[in-house]
């Protein structure tokens, strides 16, 4: 069962990381390649937008949230593969008139520029539109007609994700300012390819969470599997046909034998036990089978110590419930 859980997230990791190379290849492209147009035009970022600004946590912080409102977007909701609603707070219409030059609109590019989550980048939805930004997240929104979803994809690319990480002197860089992000450098190829390039990432990245879903589905998939496999062993049905083909030792025959083995042992014998009459069996038996309490089968059952013994680094193995 183990190796064939292995097999399974292995292939599974695989896939994930051929596609993975792929959409790094994409969005470096013009960066790497010439095309049939030529080598791109690099233009920097400040060139193709009309804003580039971050917002502010209103004074008071939890205390304005309101339950209802104007939608104030944080870090937590920019993700590589999407808008993430989850922990989105809302602001009453004073507040958000506070913040009336960081209004969102759809389509705009929306960047992580603090703390861990630095460099996260995705789109605003639609459903967004007029929402307000923090501290923690730039608007980034280029000018028509340049594609916002190309732009947005090249700042996923693994050079401008090392950018962002590195500063002049290699150390992590905790924020990101304004003036570098206007500074930044894009290969801009025609619009056509722009939309292309774009459009492919979108059926790629579509293709790669869906791939993830399957993937985090294996476990609870194989444990399924497992409980399956082994209520159909422990019934008879795993070898029935088996069974029906094969003359083997019975059930009962098994049993006058450990019954001589537990007689010839020096350990506390146990009383029998059989099932009573009125007792409810989990699931019918194959031929030859027999139900037993667990008593009648073995020759010792007992717990270990009840207090830790002084333990040394070698000796006779101690084991405990952390083990098993």
């Amino acid at each position: 069962m183990h190796n064939i859980t292995q097999k399974i997230m292995t292939e599974k990791h695989e896939k994930v990381s051929r596609m993975m190379l792929g959409l790094n290849s994409l969005v470096q492209y013009y960066v790497l390649l010439r095309s049939a147009f030529g080598d791109p035009k690099i233009v920097k970022l400040a060139e193709l937008t009309s804003k580039i600004g971050s917002g502010s946590t209103p004074r008071g912080a939890d205390a304005v949230y309101v339950s209802r409102g104007i939608p104030l977007i944080r870090s937590m909701n920019v993700h590589f593969s999407g808008f993430k609603p989850d922990g989105l707070v809302y602001l009453c219409g004073e507040e958000a008139a506070k913040l009336k030059n960081v209004e969102v609109r759809q389509g705009d590019v929306l960047l992580n520029i603090t703390g861990a989550s630095i460099g996260r980048v995705t789109l605003a939805p639609a459903e967004m539109a007029g929402a307000r930004v923090n501290q923690h997240v730039a608007i980034i929104r280029v000018r028509e007609p340049i594609n916002s979803n190309f732009i947005r994809y090249f700042l996923c690319s693994p050079s401008m994700q090392d950018l962002i990480f590195r500063n002049e002197s290699g150390m992590t860089r905790q924020a990101l300012t304004k003036g570098k992000i206007e500074n930044f450098q894009i290969p801009l190829p025609p619009l056509n390819e722009q939309k292309r390039i774009a459009d492919k990432l979108d059926i790629l990245l579509s293709r790669l969470d869906s791939c993830r879903e399957r993937l985090e589905r294996v476990p609870q998939l194989l444990n399924r599997f497992r409980r399956s496999v082994l209520l159909a062993a422990v019934s008879g049905k795993l070898t029935e046909d088996w069974t029906e083909r094969s003359s083997s030792t019975s059930s009962e025959e098994l049993l006058a034998k450990i019954k001589i083995e537990k007689d010839e042992c020096q350990f506390k014998k146990v009383p029998k036990a059989v099932f009573a009459e009125n007792d409810e069996y989990p699931f019918e038996l194959p031929k030859d089978w027999s139900w037993v309490r667990l008593a009648e089968i073995c020759l010792k059952i007992t717990d270990g110590a009840h207090s830790t013994p002084k333990v040394q680094t070698e000796g006779y193995p101690f084991v405990t419930a952390k083990d098993i």
